[in-house]
């Protein structure tokens, strides 16, 4: 007895850039630097394709593994760490990756993946992560196993055959806050017996 109800993103902020994706091929983390997330896999992800592919890798937040993060900026200089940034900066980088990569297990909330496709970007991550297996093949692609490889080989499907920015939106316009928050009310109105109508 159980259902999805995933929360909402700001469909204003998190949109496609107007000019169009800048060039390259740019990998993104976005989340706390831990190995929850995955960290060390994505950063291993990128390694693997940094061998035969001109990638370069961002990584947005702050956690336990902020140094290990600053290091590998150090000795790679297609890796950037942009640190904790407010939501407009924070859309931007959305905005100019490639693909975004999550190498945690457990996204319960997804808000990651719902930033990212809002922002015409498509999402490689963990199956079994709440939303990556409710969201469209094509604008998401998840990987059965926590393994770099896997990951590597799914975000090279994805900056071979990248999706059309509009595709990725449009696979979260009903994720909306105010679409979400109202279904989430009308929902839990109907669990408490007070109705479900209002």
């Amino acid at each position: 007895n159980t259902e999805l109800a995933p929360l909402g993103v700001d469909l204003g902020m998190f949109r496609p850039p107007e000019d169009g994706k800048p060039g390259g091929r740019t990998l993104l983390f976005v989340g706390r630097l831990n190995e929850e997330k995955g960290l060390s896999d994505v950063l291993e992800c990128y390694g693997l394709l940094r061998r035969s592919l001109d990638v370069s890798l961002v990584v947005v937040g702050d956690g336990i593994l902020r140094s290990k993060v600053e290091q590998a900026a150090v000795r790679d200089p297609r890796i950037r760490y942009a640190g904790y940034l407010a939501p407009g900066e924070l859309a931007r980088e959305y905005g100019a990756a490639t693909v975004l990569v999550s190498g945690a297990p457990a996204e319960t909330l997804g808000l990651t993946f719902l930033e990212a496709l809002a922002s015409g970007t498509p999402v490689v991550g963990m199956s079994g992560s709440g939303l990556m297996d409710s969201l469209p093949r094509g604008v998401v692609s998840p990987v059965p196993r926590r393994e770099p490889n896997l990951l590597a080989e799914a975000v090279a499907g994805v900056l071979h055959s990248p999706p059309d920015p509009a595709e990725c939106r449009a696979a979260v316009m009903d994720y909306g806050w105010d679409e979400r928050l109202e279904h989430i009310l009308r929902r839990e109105s109907a669990l408490s017996g007070t109705g479900g109508d209002a």
